[in-house]
């Protein structure tokens, strides 16, 4: 996905009913200028020169709201800190069971599965992730 520019990243968040502060459009920067997929702590990290003094408070804050309104995704890893993602669109991740590293992978992400697992098991289904895990090309060797 192309990163948006400050502009449209203002316009995203006045569609969603938010205040564009500056807090939230560096995160947003922030995010977008990497594939990676960060903690809040890289993201704060990431943040500082754009706005000098922000907290990791703050940084948190904003990513959970982000989140929450749909405009990231955040990837709730079970054994570490919560990941956030830019890439809203349905699509997989591979997590490295060595370094804990998060990627994007190009698999087809069947869109009947949320409803065929609501069928078999009675559950409404919120959300659908798929996830491979494994060892990444550095820690295989």
């Amino acid at each position: 996905m192309k990163a948006m520019t400050d502009r449209e990243h203002r316009e995203l968040l006045h569609r969603h009913g938010l205040k564009a502060t500056p807090q939230r459009l560096a995160v947003l920067k922030a995010l977008s200028e990497t594939v990676a997929h960060p903690t809040a702590e890289t993201v704060h990290r990431a943040v500082q020169p754009l706005r000098p003094g922000t907290s990791l408070a703050t940084v948190y804050n904003v990513l959970n709201l982000l989140a929450r309104e749909g405009l990231i995704m955040e990837l709730t890893m079970a054994d570490a800190a919560s990941r956030f993602d830019y890439t809203v669109q349905p699509h997989a991740h591979i997590v490295c069971t060595g370094c804990g590293r998060v990627a994007d992978i190009q698999v087809p992400v069947p869109a009947e599965a949320g409803s065929q697992a609501e069928s078999v098991s009675g559950f409404r289904v919120d959300k659908v992730r798929l996830e491979f895990r494994g060892l990444c090309p550095d820690c295989l060797r």
